[in-house]
């Protein structure tokens, strides 16, 4: 006898719902737990959602620095075609620069002044050259830092030009001499600096021209006329720094 229909259908729903149940139970499950989207970490600037703080640093929240002169590894004192000195801490690796015109038209753009960039301790430094054509004074420096944010911090400093200084080179020099004897005048100044050198002999005036080389030095020899008589002599020089401003100072020559 074949089995009744009925009683057939009836086990086969009874064994199959309760299988469907526990599969639409499960894709339920699934799809309340996928993950939400993606939030960003920081919003404007500032750490939003769960985000630790400190793990995202944008460049809004890095501080600046301001310019600080480092005093005893600046020389901001020299002259005409003397050397001057700048250190300075800002921001670790901003990009540095300083402009400074000494009374002048237009900034000065002698050797050693350019761009420089602030290592990771925020030290920058300069060495250059003062402008030949600097006047004598105190004159406004300033200079610029621009970190990595981009927000540029100045700070203005004052350099001093003064006149070159003249010293006599008394390792050069041979200033005590007797009539017919060659003496030497060696001095120290400014490089590059146009000297005149005027001897007043009694009867027999001259005048030595030159400019001093690399090293501010210059050096004039000359053969003492026999018939200059036991005495000391003043030897005049006078220097021109490339703006026509003079100095001058005053030796003296022994004749024995």
């Amino acid at each position: 006898m074949f089995p009744d229909i009925k009683s057939y259908q009836h086990s086969f729903f009874s064994i199959l719902l309760p299988s469907l149940l526990m599969v639409f139970a499960s894709i339920l499950t699934a799809c309340n737990n996928q993950p939400s989207p993606d939030q960003p970490l920081t919003r404007n600037g500032m750490i939003s959602g769960s985000a630790t703080p400190g793990t995202v640093v944008t460049a809004q929240s890095k501080a600046v620095q301001p310019i600080e002169i480092v005093a005893d590894q600046s020389h901001v004192s020299s002259y005409a075609n003397g050397k001057m000195s700048l250190t300075i801490i800002t921001s670790p690796y901003a990009i540095c620069n300083f402009i400074v015109s000494y009374g002048m038209n237009t900034p000065s753009k002698a050797f050693g002044i350019r761009p420089v960039t602030a290592d990771a301790h925020g030290l920058a430094n300069w060495q250059w050259q003062v402008e030949s054509k600097a006047l004598t004074g105190i004159w406004p420096l300033q200079v610029t830092a621009t970190p990595i944010n981009g927000t540029q911090t100045k700070r203005s400093i004052s350099v001093t030009v003064n006149l070159p200084p003249l010293r006599l080179d008394t390792t050069k020099s041979i200033l005590n001499v007797t009539s017919k004897a060659v003496a030497t005048l060696a001095i120290v100044t400014a490089p590059s600096t146009d000297c005149i050198m005027t001897m007043s002999y009694p009867t027999h005036p001259k005048t030595f021209k030159g400019t001093t080389d690399a090293h501010g030095t210059i050096r004039w020899t000359w053969r003492v006329e026999g018939s200059t008589n036991p005495g000391t002599y003043p030897l005049i020089v006078t220097i021109t720094t490339g703006s026509g401003e003079q100095a001058n100072a005053t030796f003296s020559m022994v004749v024995l």
